[in-house]
This record gives structure tokens, sequence and C-alpha cells, in this order.
């Protein structure tokens, strides 16, 4: 599975780009290493640029998380709990960076099911340094607002590389 993050200054700038002489070439040249069609999606992410979270020179570890929500899931509670669970990283996670989040544009498919979705992307030290910091009464605390309502969590570590 091949993952690619793009930093894009707004969607209208990556639908110019599909719809550019420049996107055939580079699509087929990328579509040469996938396995099937690519699957685009959009985060307005908080901060923008996400580059603290997903810059190997400033996070060399990257949690990505994807949490999915039913398409009538209210995101009030979610969108209060956030900030909270942002702070207790900065004041109590040994290890930890930076942080860049938000909800998807797109709805998201789960099983067969549409899904309204949250992207998160939580630099780290290490993967060690994330896991030591889920045993913590501060993780422990604080997680709950955010699995409230979910129907599923996906998450993963990656080493981002600029280019």
């Amino acid at each position: 599975m091949a993952y690619a993050s793009t930093d894009w200054s707004s969607i209208d700038a990556h639908k110019a780009f599909i719809s550019s002489p420049q996107y055939t070439p580079f699509s087929t040249k990328f579509g040469k290493i996938l396995g099937s069609p690519p699957q685009l999606h959009h985060a307005h992410l908080d901060p923008h640029p996400p580059a603290p979270a997903t810059s190997s020179t400033r996070a060399p570890v990257t949690e990505c998380l994807t949490l999915y929500f039913p398409t009538t899931f209210d995101t009030t509670s979610f969108d209060s709990h956030w900030p909270i669970f942002k702070k207790a990283l900065e004041e109590k996670a040994e290890g930890f960076r930076a942080a860049s989040a938000g909800w998807m544009v797109e709805e998201l498919e789960l099983d067969g099911e549409k899904c309204k979705a949250w992207a998160g992307f939580l630099g780290w030290d290490s993967v060690e340094a994330h896991m030591k910091y889920r045993e913590t009464e501060a993780f422990k605390g604080t997680i709950g607002g955010l699995r409230e309502g979910t129907k599923a969590i996906k998450a993963y570590h990656a080493v981002f590389e600029e280019k």
C-alpha cells in the first residue's frame, strides 16, 4: 500500500492541476506504482500547512489517524474535545512534536457504507514515545471524547519524506 500526502493551497488548486496538461503524464507515471486507481481525499487541516507534524526533519515519526463516524454525526462535541486532547499532548506527552488535524471534505467509504471522517497527523520523536504516552493517565483521561461515536478508527505510523 502506498500513501502520498500533498499540501495544496486550496482544493481549487488541486482541481486546476488535475485539469492541466501536466496531470496526464504525472498520473500515468504515478499510476504505474499503484495496484489500483488512486483514492483522492481532501481535509481542512489546522494548522495549515501541516509540515510540523508531517516533516521528518521536525517529527521523525507521524501517527496518521482516520476516525470514521456516521454521516449524521454532530461534530460539536468532538470539536470541543480535540483542543483538550491536543493541549494534554503539548503539555504532558514526552516526545510529542506537533499535530495537524481536521474534517475530511469528502465522505469516505467504510465496509461499503459512507462515513464522515476526521484526519489527524501527530508528530512524534518515535513510535515508542507515542506508545508510552498511550499508557499515561493524561491520554486515558482525554481520549474518550475523541472516540465517542466512532464507527472505526484506523491508525498507522509513517515517516514522511519531503520532495
